[in-house]
C-alpha cells in the first residue's frame, strides 16, 4: 500500500521505527528521529488551496506504507497556538516530539493526550486558529 499526498503549505507526517526507514526515503524526504522512531516529513506545496497570484500545480508525493505506520495530516493551528510559560507559539519541532512520544499509545489515547496537552499549553489564552489533526494507524 502507498499514500499519495498533495498538500497546501502543510505536510503529511509518517511515524515508523527508524530501522524501517530506507536510505531512499532518507534521501527523498526529511526524517526527524527520536527514541528509535522516525518522523518522515512529506512537504506540501508552498501555496494555498484558494486563489493565489501564481498558481502552480500541486506537487504529488508517493510513499510506500508499512504495517503499523502512523500517518498524520493537520492544520497549522496546533503548532501556532500561543501559550506556555513565555506565551509563544508552540511551533513544529515540539509538535513532532509530542507525536513521537505518544506513538506507542492507541489512537484514541493519543487524541486524548493531544487535547490535554493543547489545553494545558494555551492556558487562559484564546484559541487563535482552527485545530484539526487526523491520525491513522495502518
Amino acid at each position: 500500500d502507498k499514500v499519495v499526498f498533495s498538500g497546501a503549505n502543510n505536510p503529511l507526517w509518517i511515524i515508523r521505527p527508524m530501522a524501517d526507514v530506507s536510505e531512499e526515503l532518507k534521501s527523498d524526504f526529511k526524517v526527524f528521529e527520536q527514541g528509535g522512531l522516525a518522523l518522515i516529513e512529506c512537504k506540501g506545496s508552498s501555496q494555498p488551496i484558494g486563489l493565489y497570484d501564481v498558481m502552480d500545480p500541486f506537487k504529488k508525493n508517493e510513499i510506500e506504507l508499512i504495517k503499523n505506520d502512523t500517518v498524520f495530516i493537520f492544520t497549522d493551528g496546533f503548532a501556532y497556538q500561543l501559550g506556555g510559560e513565555k506565551d509563544k507559539k508552540l511551533m513544529y519541532k515540539p509538535f513532532k516530539k509530542l507525536l513521537l512520544s505518544l506513538n506507542d499509545l492507541p489512537m484514541e489515547d493519543q487524541k486524548n493526550e493531544l487535547n490535554m496537552f493543547f489545553n494545558s499549553w494555551k492556558g487562559e489564552n484564546e484559541q487563535i486558529d482552527d485545530v484539526c489533526i487526523i491520525g491513522v494507524r495502518i
